[in-house]
């Protein structure tokens, strides 16, 4: 058992809902604290191309994103309670970004996939999310009894998914008190719509009471 994962849904978006709670059920069996999710649809791991490179995909913030997401969290509420699941949002802006590396807030001790990823995959996303003492990553797939989740074929976005309207400056608050799954949701769905600056105000004395 490991204390923080990394789990990397290389599935088409439009496929995620259908198995997210079967991954995290799965993903329990090796992780027992804090799980990270990384969203990278169409990723096979195979030679560090420009258009193949690890955490190249990006896209500007999409109903579908949202709902991803917000499924995301409300699966793990019910599936893995006991988990501090955090959906890593990066690659959803409207803006072009270049390729760079992100610091975790924890180490992470094993990386699950949801799909068997060519060999050597596992370089890449150390490029992405590097660590400061390298640990024996072990490389598992989070859904071997999963037929059907991912597919060769099949757009990795829906032809059919809106954009959000996104807005330069956002502000929320609240007490965030027992730091929960509708927290996160909150969090998630303000930083997918705001393109520039973001304000988290945070209750406190009666407020709280």
């Amino acid at each position: 058992m490991f204390k923080c994962g990394l789990l990397i849904l290389t599935s088409p978006l439009s496929k995620i809902p259908q198995c997210i709670s079967a991954l995290l059920s799965a993903s329990m069996k090796y992780v027992s604290e804090t799980l990270y999710i990384h969203i990278e649809p169409g990723w096979k791991g195979g030679p560090s191309l420009a258009n193949q490179k690890f955490g190249s995909f990006q896209c500007r913030p999409t109903v579908l994103i949202r709902n991803v997401t917000t499924g995301v969290y409300a699966n793990a509420a019910s599936t893995c309670g006991q988990l501090d699941v955090r959906v890593l949002l990066s690659s959803f802006t409207a803006k072009q970004a270049p390729h760079s590396q992100q610091t975790l807030r924890r180490a992470y001790d094993i990386i699950l996939t949801d799909h068997k990823l060519h060999a050597g995959f596992a370089e890449q996303v150390l490029e992405k999310y590097p660590l400061a003492i390298i640990p024996n990553v072990q490389v598992l797939e989070a859904n071997t009894s999963l037929g059907g989740c991912h597919t060769e074929s099949g757009d990795t976005l829906s032809t059919e998914d809106v954009p959000l309207g996104t807005y330069d400056y956002i502000a929320l608050g609240g007490t965030f008190d027992r730091f929960h799954g509708g927290h996160k949701i909150l969090l998630s769905e303000a930083c997918l719509i705001c393109d520039r600056f973001l304000t988290v105000g945070v209750t406190d004395g009666d407020m709280n009471a």
